[in-house]
């Protein structure tokens, strides 16, 4: 039942309407109602001598207004009636999407503070538009803030985030989002937050409210959840509210300074308008001169993709007349001693006297009184031979010397075996302070300190809950391991 507006090749409008199959099945189906048209006819220009304002405007579509705010305050109410038992806030950013949500729980006469993730790399006009909407409207500031240098302290494990590269989102944004629950509200906490089916397909296709496993003891629910932008934006004029400062200053999305999901346009104007670009700006300029990559690679964004799309490609060569070179740098960063450690399967499953046996280098030696610790959650049976520099751990056997042996009676157990031993070192040596992990631990064996995870190993009880989705793990190349082959 979407909205749709019905557009020929050359872009006329010759309708609107309401969908009544997906847009895959539109594609792929040969027959069948793809849309309840309510209005078509050739598009005429429509032309006026009358000076009209976005008050107009809001008046014409009052009713309309209404009746969408009217059932998203009936879904706010229903909602905190379901999870009642839990604490509710906004997730509030600065954007104009949460401002809509923070405004319709005020419109629906319920006391709830907005929850800001500070990231570190909000524009300063932001920070400052959300602190002056509390003092504005007089209500409570829960906000959080990531580790120090949370992010340019952990390019050297990741490198630039990208469009299908965004370990950014955990570190920065996902990370304190997990503190803030936690420190805050321990039993869980009902969020509202600004989230709209039309904003993407993968948004399109997630629920109202729904559970987000990288931030556990959150419930997600949208108020806004089938509102267009123009929706949001006549609302937030129907109630007259101040906005954010970049909105009348060139930018239609609010987010980091360096989202790689931005457009360039909207790059190119921070760039130009805010100082806080520089230093990323330079950080791109001196890894892009490191590595030996081409100066496309900078100069029209390609960053913002770990491989970049053909039609970018196409589009470059149609603007410039050039083919895009490829994207491949010409030197190897060398590994630090004392950095992120690689771990990479040698020899695949192979048979064994128990059944099967995974061999797996690391990238250079480790120390075992770091991982010992985090050793208790592959269970009860833990050896620490300090003579020999080897932790015996169930079936996993890690080395000092950089190496680690497991074995299992079947291959799946064999790749959840080393699976585990890979997070376990990323956890010990590749952390980057996100606390997700910690935030799993039901018995608090895990905690964090000085922006890294650290072990009470005797109050672990192996329930391996901490094993799930980790930066360290998901995002940074130094983590994953690289399977070679598999031998019946």
């Amino acid at each position: 039942d979407d909205e749709v507006i019905m557009v020929l090749a050359d872009r006329t409008v010759i309708g609107t309407g309401v969908a009544k199959m997906s847009g895959k099945d539109m594609v792929e189906l040969s027959r069948g109602v793809a849309v309840k048209t309510r209005w078509h006819k050739e598009e005429t220009p429509v032309t006026s001598d009358v000076a009209h304002t976005w008050d107009d405007v809001v008046k014409a579509n009052e009713a309309v207004i209404i009746k969408r705010r009217d059932e998203a305050i009936s879904f706010i109410h229903k909602t905190m009636e379901k999870y009642k038992d839990l604490p509710t806030v906004v997730s509030f950013s600065g954007g104009k999407d949460s401002l809509a949500s923070m405004l319709l729980t005020m419109d629906a006469g319920v006391d709830v503070p907005p929850m800001f993730i500070n990231t570190g790399l909000e524009l300063d006009e932001t920070v400052r538009y959300v602190h002056d909407f509390a003092e504005r409207h007089n209500v409570k500031l829960v906000e959080q803030e990531p580790p120090k240098d949370a992010f340019y302290g952990n390019l050297v494990y990741f490198g630039p985030p990208a469009k299908d590269y965004r370990w950014c989102c955990k570190t920065n944004k996902l990370g304190p989002t997990v503190a803030a629950i936690t420190k805050n509200y321990p039993n869980g906490v009902l969020s509202f937050i600004g989230q709209r089916k039309y904003e993407s397909e993968a948004r399109h296709e997630k629920p109202r409210v729904w559970q987000n496993p990288w931030t556990p003891g959150q419930i997600g629910a949208s108020p806004i959840q089938s509102w267009s932008a123009m929706h949001v934006w006549l609302y937030i004029f129907y109630k007259k509210e101040p906005f954010n400062y970049w909105y009348a200053h060139g930018l239609d999305r609010i987010g980091c300074l360096m989202c790689p999901a931005s457009d360039m346009a909207d790059l190119d104007t921070i760039h130009s308008a805010s100082s806080q670009y520089s230093r990323w700006d330079s950080y791109l300029t001196d890894y892009s001169q490191k590595i030996g990559l081409p100066e496309e690679w900078k100069k029209y964004g390609l960053w913002r993709w770990k491989s970049a799309p053909q039609s970018v490609k196409e589009e470059i060569k149609r603007v410039t007349g050039k083919e895009v070179p490829p994207m491949k740098a010409s030197r190897a960063l060398d590994p630090a001693e004392d950095g992120p450690v690689a771990v990479k399967v040698q020899d695949g499953y192979s048979p064994c006297t128990m059944g099967y046996s995974i061999e797996a280098a690391l990238s250079r030696p480790i120390d075992l009184s770091v991982l010992e610790p985090f050793t208790h959650a592959l269970g009860w049976v833990i050896k620490y031979d300090r003579d020999e520099d080897v932790i015996y751990a169930n079936y996993t056997t890690f080395y000092g010397a950089g190496s680690i042996t497991t074995k299992a009676f079947t291959q799946e157990d064999a790749k959840q075996n080393i699976d585990h031993a890979v997070q376990l070192i990323a956890r010990a040596f590749n952390c980057v302070g996100c606390g997700l992990c910690a935030a799993r631990c039901e018995e608090h064996a895990l905690y964090m300190e000085g922006g890294k995870v650290h072990i009470h190993g005797d109050d672990c009880i192996f329930c391996m809950k901490c094993y799930g989705p980790c930066p360290a793990v998901n995002f940074a190349p130094a983590a994953k391991t690289e399977e070679k082959g598999f031998e019946d």
